[in-house]
């Protein structure tokens, strides 16, 4: 076909109309794109916001690939000059090829766009857009979704990897505590078990180690509470002895008047093992632990004194010269002994010491009430109770308190002043005891909330172990002299629970229970409550 030009007034050029020729030069130089190549880079651009940054690179590299072998076939067919009339059939035929795939590609991008109804339109890539800048910008976005897509993973990783060590942790702590519980109870048999499995080590080293020296050798826990109670109920005697009085006293900040043994130890226990610069073992007992286990003993427990004078009158009958009666007012002076104990509690003893969140996690854990059986097994004094049981004793309550006992038991000694069995003086006897055999259950005279539970202390400030019962309102009852108690501070009962079994601890010289009922911290005559 020869060539024809036309003359463009406009732009007053000439212009070849060998549009075939026309268009090859122009694809060889990039500077067009055939309609079904503008259709195709439409359609990566498409593709690209839809598909996201990971599908654009194989796109990308197929679209160069497709332009390389078009470019090829182009070169085959031979536009080569714009003189050669010889080449025309190719070029009819690659005209006709272009046609048909422009037509397919029009017919393939209407039936996706129908596909596409409805969904957010994306700006086309221009058909003259660098290719280096396009590219550079599919690299960019891709970097940033696997960076994103990375961090999202790592997050997930370690959120997943912070669960765990937490289940962990909670599994081997519930482990500890289901491991001491059975050691403690289950004999030679069990320790063997533990010993066979390893896991000894582990508690050894923790302060939860406190309830295993009762087996270990040397001096143990157990004898050496017994010989630091005795001293310091040696040095209330040597007061008791220093001063002449007539009645004596108990004063305490607290209203408890027992050694809380379970305090004293946790705060010990977890001092020691714990100590981030030289943690040591509470299994064994050595002459440096047992001057720390005095030390804090002395300042949880610190005792002082003071006397009280009170005059007062009193009638005395005599005979005068002639042997007649007669009545006389003599003034007299009486002595009162106060002795004041000031505990300070675990938590207080901890501050003290600066202990950390740590520490404080494991004293807390260790005076919840969860370990009362392993305190009593350590110490003697806790038991297992059982409910509430009916009453068959024929003292009937006149207002809120029920008879304290399952039977009616003997009074053995009155509300008031008697004679002291132990130092044959008088003295003010602020309670009731009845006289009942060992092991007797004591049940609440009401519901209220235990505000004292000395099962660790057998002295108990004379009360040996013993339960005062907050009944709200400012009264209180006492159960003094138990073998064992089966509650713990702050838990709530119910009347006629079963808070103790009746015993002889304390200053006692039997079998028996005293009975206290208390107004605003005022002894009252618990008969007076009964018929």
């Amino acid at each position: 076909m020869p060539e024809i030009k036309t003359r463009d007034h406009v732009a007053r050029t000439v212009r070849s109309m060998n549009r075939a020729h026309n268009l090859s030069t122009r694809i060889k130089s990039n500077t067009v794109r055939s309609r079904d190549d503008q259709i195709d880079e439409k359609q990566y651009a498409v593709d690209t916001a839809e598909s996201g940054a990971a599908e654009m690179l194989p796109h990308a590299s197929e679209f160069r690939i497709r332009m390389k072998n078009r470019n090829d076939v182009v070169d085959e067919v031979g536009f080569e000059s714009e003189n050669e009339p010889t080449q025309e059939p190719a070029r009819s035929k690659t005209k006709e090829n272009l046609v048909s795939r422009s037509r397919e590609s029009s017919r393939r991008q209407s039936a996706e766009k129908q596909m596409r109804t409805g969904e957010k339109r994306v700006k086309t890539v221009q058909p003259g857009r660098s290719r280096s800048a396009m590219a550079s910008t599919q690299q960019e976005v891709f970097k940033r979704s696997v960076v994103q897509k990375t961090r999202e993973k790592t997050m997930l990783l370690r959120q997943r990897i912070v669960s765990g060590i937490k289940h962990v942790l909670k599994r081997i702590r519930e482990a500890m505590k289901s491991l001491i519980a059975a050691l403690t109870s289950g004999g030679a048999v069990t320790v063997a078990a533990i010993v066979i499995i390893c896991f000894i080590g582990i508690i050894v080293a923790s302060p939860y180690g406190i309830f295993l020296s009762k087996d270990s050798e040397g001096e143990t826990i157990p004898v050496v509470v017994q010989e630091l109670s005795n001293e310091y109920y040696k040095g209330i005697e040597d007061i008791k002895n220093s001063i002449e009085y007539d009645d004596i006293e108990i004063r305490s900040n607290d209203g408890a008047y027992s050694l809380r043994w379970d305090e004293i130890l946790s705060v010990f226990s977890v001092m020691l093992t714990t100590d981030t610069n030289n943690p040591v073992e509470v299994v064994t007992l050595d002459s440096t632990k047992k001057d720390l286990l005095k030390t804090l003993l002395q300042e949880m427990n610190a005792v002082g004194y003071s006397v009280e004078t009170e005059t007062y009158e009193e009638i005395e009958t005599g005979e005068d010269d002639y042997g007649n009666e007669i009545e006389e007012i003599v003034e007299k002076t009486k002595t009162t002994l106060i002795l004041k104990l000031t505990h300070r509690s675990a938590e207080e003893e901890a501050a003290r010491y600066s202990f950390s969140a740590k520490q404080m996690a494991f004293l807390n854990d260790l005076l919840s009430g969860t370990y009362s059986t392993l305190w009593a097994q350590l110490l003697g004094g806790y038991s297992s109770g059982i409910g509430i049981i009916p009453s068959n004793a024929t003292w009937i309550g006149t207002g809120r308190y029920s008879w304290p006992l399952p039977v009616n038991g003997d009074i053995t000694s009155g509300f008031g002043w008697r004679t002291d069995p132990f130092t044959g003086e008088q003295k003010f006897h602020g309670g009731i005891d009845i006289g009942v055999g060992a092991g007797t259950p004591i049940i609440a005279a009401d519901a209220g909330t235990v505000t004292v539970a000395n099962g660790v202390d057998s002295w108990g400030g004379g009360y040996g172990f013993y339960v005062i019962i907050d009944h709200g309102g400012g009264d209180e009852t006492l159960y003094a002299h138990c073998s064992s108690i089966c509650v713990r501070y702050g838990q709530t009962v119910q009347k006629g629970e079963v808070i103790a079994y009746v015993g002889s601890t304390g200053n006692s010289t039997g079998n028996h229970l005293h009975f206290e009922i208390r107004d605003n911290g005022q002894k009252q005559n618990p008969l007076d409550w009964f018929v």
